[in-house]
């Protein structure tokens, strides 16, 4: 905002001039301005604080040809701004933000009314996730009881996630899923923390296995297992323990997957006998190798 002021008279200390007319431009950001005096030969230039002279009777908010701006004392605002208990943010020039804009190393959104939004946020047809401060978040975030997952525009992912190496798969509202979830025709499992699981499963004292991605087979036989068309596997009959049961530390080996001493394992590999004590596993369980 530029201001014209006309000073009809200067007093020089020195009484060099009496009076004469300039006329000046004071920009309201700068804290100083210059009058150019010519034909003085011991200064050329006086400070004139632009205090006094940029201060208006406007207060509050006011439009300017269809801009919003905030007066305070005079003094038009800039930056975050609380009115009556509501977040605004008035850019460098005192406009009011509407829409995204970015803040320090933050993205924040307000509507068309300015008003900062928290909370859940739908963009021409994309979700956000704005924080309690307004600031957009990425990765993963925690609302209420369930974790979402946001990429670094700030776009809500859903569908199969890889973070890391580590498979998630996050459902149509962008929640994490665990336990048991359908994706088209196939049945995977995730545990507490997100994780897609693979291997054998041991659920509620029932075994099932999932492949290496991640889908609960059935209709087969697995190390000596046969699972149903339900993917619960029961043993076959093996007189000769052709197949092992070992954990991937241990240095036992067990003729059952449900031996009391594995319930406590994560991992349970299967394996032949033999291959089992090459591998350093040559101690049988005491509980169920007899």
């Amino acid at each position: 905002m530029k201001i014209n002021h006309k000073i009809t008279s200067i007093v020089l200390t020195l009484g060099l001039i009496s009076s004469s007319i300039y006329t000046i431009n004071v920009n309201a950001e700068t804290l100083n301005s210059k009058i150019q005096v010519s034909n003085l030969n011991l200064s050329n230039s006086y400070n004139i604080k632009n205090e006094n002279l940029i201060k208006s009777s406007k207060e509050g908010w006011i439009n300017t040809n269809g801009i919003w701006y905030f007066y305070k004392n005079g003094i038009m605002q800039t930056g975050w701004l609380n009115d009556n208990g509501i977040w605004y943010y008035l850019n460098e020039n005192g406009s009011m933000a509407t829409g995204w804009y970015k803040v320090d190393s933050n993205w924040y959104y307000s509507n068309s009314s300015g008003v900062m939004q928290t909370g859940w946020l739908n963009d021409n047809g994309n979700w956000y996730y704005l924080n309690d401060n307004g600031s957009m978040a990425t990765g993963w975030y925690k609302v209420d009881s369930n974790w979402y997952y946001s990429n670094s525009n700030g776009v809500m992912q859903t569908g199969w996630l890889n973070d890391n190496g580590t498979w998630y798969y996050l459902n149509d509202n962008g929640s994490m899923a665990t336990g048991w979830y359908k994706v088209y025709s196939k049945w995977y499992y995730s545990n507490s923390n997100g994780v897609m699981q693979t291997g054998w499963l041991n659920d509620n004292g029932t075994w099932y296995y999932l492949n290496s991605s991640g889908e609960m087979v059935t209709n087969t036989i697995i190390d000596g297992w046969k699972i149903d068309s339900n993917g619960i596997a029961t043993p076959l009959k093996d007189e000769n323990h052709s197949i092992v049961y070992v954990t991937p530390n241990g240095k036992s080996y067990h003729y059952s997957k449900d031996c009391t001493a594995l319930k406590r394992s994560s991992s349970i590999l299967s394996m032949s006998l033999n291959e089992a004590i090459n591998k350093g596993k040559s101690d049988p369980c005491n509980l169920c190798v007899k």
